[in-house]
């Protein structure tokens, strides 16, 4: 005899088929979990990029987690360099907040973005790649911000 509880959330077509159809495939229990994995990581990466299109820069959850966090770790002493700011929104942000903030990326057409859209006093934008910027300045930063930058090199 056990206790019977009731079901918490109405009974999801997808997941029941998809429970069914797994015993069927072929794999074994590793690769049917690599499989889940990967699906996971896609459904994932699909509902981030579409969550971007829902709410606005301003309203994601996402970047307010973020400069939430950021804004807690900067002082207005802080002098930033934000390399890969792509249209400079965390660049824009921070500059609220610290004293200086210089926002480079190896994109003419990014750069030109977020001049036109993101100006502040304590702001500057440049075009440059971000291994010959920092190879040619010698200028001293408090906080490095890298987000979303990649290396080819």
């Amino acid at each position: 005899m056990g206790i019977l509880l009731g079901r918490k959330k109405p009974k999801n077509f997808l997941l029941s088929f998809l429970y069914r159809i797994q015993k069927l495939l072929p794999l074994s229990r590793k690769r049917k979990l690599h499989l889940f994995l990967d699906l996971e990581w896609i459904f994932d990466r699909l509902s981030h990029e579409l969550s971007f299109k829902h709410y606005s820069v301003k309203d994601h959850p996402f970047w307010k987690f973020s400069y939430r966090v950021l804004y807690s770790n900067i002082k207005s002493s802080d002098r930033i360099l934000d390399l890969g700011c792509h249209f400079g929104n965390i660049s824009f942000n921070l500059a609220e907040k610290a004293k200086e903030v210089i926002g480079v990326d190896h994109n003419a057409n990014s750069i030109q973005t977020a001049k036109s859209r993101h100006q502040r006093d304590n702001l500057t934008y440049v075009h440059a790649d971000a291994f010959e910027y920092l190879s040619n300045n010698k200028e001293k930063f408090n906080v490095l911000i890298l987000s979303h930058s990649r290396t080819s090199r």
